[in-house]
């Protein structure tokens, strides 16, 4: 799918990224010894310190670590740039707001990292990206550090609220509704640095809510209710200038998944190359296809099917990766985007001791994120006046 040559400023990436770990592994120690004050960190100068130096040792490495890894990032985010076109000759190319589900109904596959990567990648380079998370497990939400509750123990506003009131009451149910949940300032996404400081990401989000398996039997029995989520992003769409509305689906094929592929333009499935998650991936192909009829038929949408696939966790030198890839690239109907996600950043990390970081900002700085974004954008460009192609059969028969 890609046809640019990024490797030159890829590998200056790589290098400053690797930079980048080793201040940000010095600033772990030094937060470390916060925790622990018996804890040594291992930074220069703790053998020349007694007890009352070493807290002054430590402030001072945290401010000149933090230092030379803002520097280091603004060398990336300017070599980023090189490797994606500009964002207002593509806004016009693309046409309006792309819709796409990033789904897979087995689970395991890196749905929540890539949806919210992509996001934040997406975001980062100047578009206006809008993430939904349709998962009761709520992945996307907590990867974003959002949870249940704000700091006061109150409930957030959720996609189940939304969901709740277009099952009470759809007559009434408007732009406002949708409005207070997106601009509610408990539900912007946020990540913490290396320092514990809180950071806020660029981009929106409707997090899921605690009850969405609740709703989703009321959503099957309700008329109509396959389409609910299409209703709500298509108000979305006549009132903010979101280019991008990625989201992120449950590892199922119930009611919120099909909500999900029914609202969305196109799919993008995450593979990691073994025999389940292809298995898994043979019946979504037949499943996108059906749902691509079924919106035609009822309410003449053309839905435009799989966008492409992406490996994830991917090792190219494993044996039975690359029988899995030759089985993916030679009988599945769908092409994989070019660049895969690698093992090392197929999830998030826990650097030192009670810290999740949702994203370390040296791993989704990394390339390969940049490249995958600009592939989505130049297929989104590339598709935009296509006809949608239903495939509703795959050679390989899961054996």
């Amino acid at each position: 799918m890609m046809q640019n040559n990024y490797y030159e400023t890829l590998k200056q990436i790589q290098g400053l990224n690797e930079k980048a770990s080793k201040h940000a592994n010095k600033i772990a120690e030094c937060m470390r010894y916060k925790d622990d004050n018996s804890y040594i960190p291992n930074i220069a100068g703790t053998n020349r310190v007694g007890p009352k130096g070493m807290k002054t040792l430590v402030e001072k490495t945290i401010y000149k670590e933090q230092e030379k890894l803002t520097e280091i990032y603004e060398k990336i985010n300017e070599l980023n740039k090189s490797v994606i076109e500009p964002v207002t000759e593509n806004r016009a190319k693309l046409g309006g707001c792309r819709v796409h589900a990033i789904m897979n109904n087995k689970g395991g596959t890196g749905k929540s990292t890539i949806t919210t990567s992509l996001a934040y990648t997406l975001s980062e380079n100047g578009y206006k990206v809008l993430l939904i998370d349709t998962d009761s497990q709520a992945s996307a939400t907590q990867l974003l550090n959002i949870f249940d509750e704000d700091s006061e123990g109150n409930n957030l506003n959720t996609l189940d609220d939304l969901y709740e009131k277009m099952l009470n009451d759809i007559g009434n149910f408007d732009w406002e509704d949708i409005k207070n949940v997106i601009d509610d300032p408990n539900n912007k996404p946020r990540y913490y640095d290396y320092a514990r400081e809180k950071r806020y990401l660029n981009f929106d989000l409707i997090p899921a809510g605690i009850s969405m398996l609740i709703n989703e039997v009321r959503l099957s029995r309700h008329n109509d209710g396959i389409y609910y989520l299409h209703t709500l992003i298509e108000l979305i769409k006549k009132n903010r200038d979101y280019d991008f509305i990625l989201i992120d689906c449950p590892p199922s094929l119930g009611t919120l998944s099909l909500n999900s592929l029914m609202a969305a333009e196109s799919v993008i499935v995450p593979i990691s190359l073994s025999v389940m998650v292809l298995r898994s991936t043979r019946n979504l192909i037949k499943t996108v296809s059906d749902i691509q009829a079924l919106a035609m038929k009822q309410r003449n949408i053309k839905h435009k099917g799989i966008l492409g696939m992406v490996k994830n966790e991917y090792t190219k030198n494993r044996r039975i990766n690359i029988s899995l890839n030759q089985i993916v690239d030679e009988l599945f109907p769908i092409p994989c985007f070019d660049t895969a996600i690698p093992v090392r950043a197929a999830c998030a990390q826990m650097e030192y001791s009670r810290m999740l970081f949702a994203q370390d900002k040296s791993i989704i700085r990394e390339g390969f994120w940049q490249r995958l974004a600009q592939e989505i954008v130049d297929e989104d460009i590339r598709n935009r006046d296509l006809e949608p192609k239903i495939i509703d059969k795959v050679k390989w028969d899961g054996r």
